[in-house]
């Protein structure tokens, strides 16, 4: 029997061995995972930063680009308006043409010379040479008629200058703030696609890791049941060896309640619950406090049990911890405030503290239990 018990014993060990390494195989993986991750996001933060500062460009030479286009269209209702001008003018000098081609036969008719004439028509004499002719052989009337033709042909010259000049500026820093504008936004446009693969990427990680992490936990799962079934294979071989030796003990001891139907269901569940997380107040069935998995585990064995350690020690019969048998509760410090599930071979298992999950300890892992009952 006792050769049996150590076999049984020594398979729930490996079983806990095989579970342990599933675990720290999917730790390794997932840290692995999770550094392409962090990665990933950290790339995917930078990207995204330069895409809100290129906005912010493509934005400005938005507004450049507006206002350039504003001054091109002030200007040319400028030129619009000078065109006008410049019409009037043309007739101007064209009407001054007709005059001082009659004066020119007047002038001719006279005795003067038309030569002369033709050169101030033609705008081919210098200022000089207008005065010396007009001074010399020109009435007031024609010297009038040569001014004016000077003056309007010079002022057409010049607005047309100035107009062509400031169109020709503006125009130039319509067309910079415009290839700014679209140079900002082809840049943006890479960006976003750069993010875009980043985005995608980071996608990919988290369904491996979730992949990962959900077969980690189906294997840990697995040999967690394993390792529960060969365990209540070996409480039951100790539990046999116990009794056999009670039956030669030479000292009797008071008898003990009969172990209650539903011990063994108490702790299949109770082993079935290892790894979950403690949480104060809680009952299950995704967490637990200790007396809520004490309360949880036989529950599903069919028996009731207050939601307190102390309550439930007054609520069972009391037995030594000599006569432990697997599903008897174990108390703890005075006065009463922890309870865990004992399931034999000196090993309970218990819901500690939010520093740990569910686990299977010592018998005295926590000190002397104070007290022991069976529900």
């Amino acid at each position: 029997m006792h050769k049996d018990f150590n076999r049984l014993k020594r398979l729930a060990i490996g079983s806990t061995a095989i579970a342990a390494q599933l675990m720290t195989t999917a730790i390794f993986s997932t840290s692995a995972n999770a550094d392409q991750l962090s990665s990933a996001k950290a790339q995917a933060a930078s990207i995204a930063s330069k895409i809100a500062t290129l906005n912010n460009q493509v934005n400005q030479y938005s507004e450049a680009y507006d206002q350039a286009n504003l001054q091109l269209s002030n200007l040319k209702q400028q030129i619009s308006v000078s065109q006008g001008k410049i019409d009037a003018t043309e007739n101007q000098i064209a009407n001054l043409r007709k005059k001082l081609a009659v004066e020119a036969i007047n002038f001719y008719t006279q005795g003067g010379s038309v030569v002369s004439f033709a050169s101030i028509l033609n705008g081919s004499s210098t200022d000089i040479t207008l005065r010396n002719v007009y001074a010399g052989t020109v009435a007031n009337s024609q010297q009038t008629l040569i001014l004016q033709f000077s003056a309007a042909q010079a002022s057409l010259k010049t607005e047309k200058l100035k107009l062509s000049q400031q169109q020709a500026q503006v125009q130039q820093e319509v067309n910079a703030a415009a290839q700014s504008k679209h140079d900002a936004q082809v840049a943006m446009a890479s960006a976003q696609n750069q993010l875009s693969t980043v985005n995608a990427n980071i996608s990919a990680l988290v369904i491996q890791a979730q992949q990962q992490a959900a077969a980690a936990q189906a294997a840990a799962a697995a040999a967690a049941q394993k390792r529960a079934q060969a365990l209540l294979l070996a409480q039951q071989a100790q539990q046999q060896s116990q009794q056999n030796s009670q039956q030669t003990a030479t000292v009797q001891q008071s008898p003990a309640p009969p172990v209650g139907a539903g011990a063994s269901r108490a702790v299949a569940i109770a082993m079935s619950e290892i790894g979950k997380p403690y949480v104060f107040g809680a009952s299950g069935p995704y967490a637990f406090d200790c007396s809520g998995f004490a309360m949880y585990a036989w529950g599903q064995a069919g028996v009731s049990l207050p939601h307190n350690a102390a309550a439930q020690y007054d609520s069972i019969q009391h037995i030594s911890i000599s006569q432990l048998q697997p599903g008897d509760l174990v108390f703890y410090y005075t006065p009463i405030d922890h309870v865990a599930i004992y399931i034999g071979g000196g090993e309970v298992v218990v819901a500690d503290n939010p520093s740990y999950p569910i686990a299977v300890r010592s018998l005295y892992w926590d000190g002397t239990p104070v007290g022991a009952g069976r529900p």
